[in-house]
């Protein structure tokens, strides 16, 4: 179906995003001003930060398009991918967060906070294509409502 015709059902189906991606941090650690982070120096600190180690990487399936600018969500609140994205894991920056800490839940998208289609908008591409890249070392969960 060509996408002109599939906005006459917009509405009248109860359709809703049920894919959701998520890892955990791994690693916080408080760095100061002038720190590069990830490969290439591609993101220096400008004040003291807090950087959280995440693994999930573009192995995985995370674009490396979402590298210095992408965003992901962290206890309530959405927060800046910081430094290139490296084939297991990225950082993101955790300064602002209260109480962040190891094993927190980090969402890529929820379909809540972040939606694929925001995802898909920042690395330049559909949403189809980023769920087809997610490689087989992501565990599916299924979970029956």
């Amino acid at each position: 179906m060509v996408m002109s015709q599939a906005k006459e059902f917009f509405g009248k189906i109860d359709l809703k995003p049920v894919c959701k991606l998520k890892s955990k941090i791994t690693l916080l650690k408080t760095v100061g001003v002038g720190t590069s982070i990830g490969y290439g120096r591609s993101f220096i600190t400008s004040k003291e930060t807090k950087v959280a180690t995440i693994p999930i990487g573009y192995a995985d399936g995370l674009r490396r398009e979402l590298s210095n600018g992408g965003m992901v969500h962290i206890n309530g609140q959405k927060v800046p991918i910081i430094g290139k994205v490296c084939m297991d894991g990225f950082m993101a920056d955790v300064t602002d967060l209260q109480n962040v800490k190891i094993g927190d839940d980090v969402w890529i998208w929820d379909n809540e906070n972040i939606m694929l289609e925001q995802v898909a908008k920042a690395c330049n591409t559909i949403n189809y294509e980023i769920m087809c890249t997610i490689s087989d070392r992501v565990p599916r969960v299924f979970i029956e409502k």
